[in-house]
């Protein structure tokens, strides 16, 4: 637990940080944190709490380092080399399961998710905000 902490938390909150030098009142921040934190399937406790953690994280830095502007994309299941280790067809099987699952009725594609990213680095006016890239999950 502390590891996945020290990665996923701590490595996005020291990286903060060191950018405050090199940032203006126009700048933005965008974390990542994912589903989990809203919906945690069972066995998921280390990922729902870290996520979580990170979500409260960008809303207390939105008021701390307001002016500039920090959001957070929260992404479900995305078809990334992540589960590159699985054997393909292994892998599309279970992407089929899941896809089956989701309202829109397929897993996310990583332009789906980048999308997201330039949104929030573009819109001036949008700060303290989770944005759910997740097909749904959430509500099922």
């Amino acid at each position: 637990v502390r590891e996945a902490f020290d990665s996923k938390f701590w490595g996005q909150y020291i990286s903060v940080l060191a950018a405050l030098p090199y940032l203006n009142n126009e700048s933005s921040i965008t974390l990542t944190s994912g589903v989990y934190g809203v919906r945690p399937p069972q066995g998921a406790t280390t990922l729902a709490s870290i996520n979580s953690a990170i979500d409260g994280l960008v809303r207390g830095l939105s008021v701390d380092l307001a002016p500039i502007r920090v959001n957070v994309v929260s992404p479900g299941i995305v078809d990334t080399p992540l589960y590159g280790g699985m054997p393909e067809n292994e892998r599309q099987i279970m992407y089929h399961g899941i896809a089956k699952q989701l309202p829109v009725g397929r897993v996310a594609q990583p332009k789906d998710i980048a999308e997201t990213y330039v949104y929030l680095a573009k819109n001036g006016f949008t700060t303290g905000t989770s944005v759910l890239i997740d097909g749904g999950a959430h509500l099922i």
